[in-house]
């Protein structure tokens, strides 16, 4: 991956544990050439490591600032450091833009979109929504956001901002696991009042309550899911038994639980070739060892970020030989039948492999 070095112009507190970072990028950067829900890689120095993450865009396409949005991680090294550390007119090395949870506004068309987000799920879904209402306006957009507490909302002001600017054409529903006795959205107003707004997690249940308030007839609708894995899991399950096809639903993974992982040991030691950037690699794995995990091992630099299955920033696509992935969620069925696999949690099971990352 190519990482370029870009200067903090600004940092924006969206929530308790919440930033956007502003980069001072040139209009004619190739970072601008993103599309709304696609993410950005994020490389820091810590100690004797080289770690990346990667982090949602929240601006919108044709913008000259180009905004990205951490959410503070137990333990996490590299959103700890951005959120508590860096500082206006640092240096970010950052890489991108990637990700195939995306859209293509159309002002001709009128449709109904809906946007299903847990916690930090809300940042892609941001920009995604922005890009919507500013380039198709005879379309709906319906919004469900679920997190523990009002502190805990991401974009709080802005979505109400939006709602109130597209009344009539953008709808947004709040729900809280942990509401407080207080209500924070009278910020405008002195007095606070209870939280009136709906209480307790998306599931079954509020998803089927929230489609029925906001029901559409003879107009296709599209369906957004952003949050961990078992979230979207849920949530994808209900939109089938509601019998909505599955080209019409689109998701993005920013954790996979551990229940959700299917590892096995392969005590095969593999030769693995292929193609990156026009380059050829050809190098003997470990038994056990993971695709990626070998070329890290030969500082090859091959794309990769979150390392668990999630982000797909490590896709590359099958040419020979069979694999086993431990987890695959960040890919859809019609992917994997086409060949594609995830290095991150690709194991070889023939003694020779051949990928390619040039897709």
């Amino acid at each position: 991956m190519i990482f370029y070095s870009l200067i903090v112009k600004q940092i924006i507190k969206e929530s308790e544990d919440a930033r956007s970072i502003i980069l001072d990028v040139p209009a004619d950067h190739p970072l601008l050439q993103f599309k709304a829900g696609q993410f950005l890689n994020i490389q820091i120095h810590h100690k004797n490591e080289v770690l990346q993450r990667c982090y949602s865009i929240s601006s919108i396409p044709n913008n000259p600032n180009l905004q990205f949005t951490v959410k503070a991680v137990k333990g996490g090294i590299v959103s700890n450091f951005l959120i508590n550390q860096l500082k206006v007119h640092d240096v970010l090395e950052v890489s991108g833009p990637q990700g195939h949870f995306t859209l293509t506004p159309n002002d001709e068309v009128r449709r109904a979109h809906y946007f299903i987000a847990a916690g930090s799920g809300i940042t892609p879904i941001y920009s995604m929504i922005q890009t919507l209402l500013e380039n198709e306006p005879k379309s709906s957009i319906y919004l469900l956001y679920g997190n523990r507490s009002e502190e805990d909302i991401i974009f709080k002001e802005k979505l109400a901002e939006l709602q109130n600017k597209f009344e009539g054409q953008f709808f947004v529903e709040h729900i809280l696991s942990k509401a407080g006795k207080k209500s924070m959205f009278g910020f405008l107003t002195a007095s606070k009042e209870k939280w009136t707004g709906l209480v307790g997690r998306i599931n079954e249940q509020q998803l089927k309550l929230f489609l029925q308030k906001y029901s559409t007839l003879n107009v296709p609708a599209q369906y957004y899911i952003c949050g961990p894995g078992l979230f979207i899991q849920n949530i994808e399950s209900t939109l089938k038994d509601l019998m909505v096809p599955i080209k019409d639903i689109h998701k993005e993974y920013f954790s996979i639980e551990p229940v959700q992982i299917d590892s096995i040991s392969t005590n095969l030691a593999s030769r693995v070739s292929g193609t990156y950037q026009g380059k050829a690699f050809d190098i003997l794995l470990k038994p056990n060892e993971k695709i990626l995990d070998g070329l890290l091992r030969e500082k090859l630099n091959p794309p990769y970020s979150c390392s668990s299955g999630a982000c797909a920033t490590c896709i590359a696509k099958l040419v020979s030989g069979k694999v086993h992935m431990d987890v695959s969620m960040a890919l859809d069925q019609s992917e994997i039948k086409a060949g594609y696999i995830l290095t991150c949690q690709a194991k070889p099971l023939t003694a020779e492999v051949e990928i390619n990352y040039d897709l």
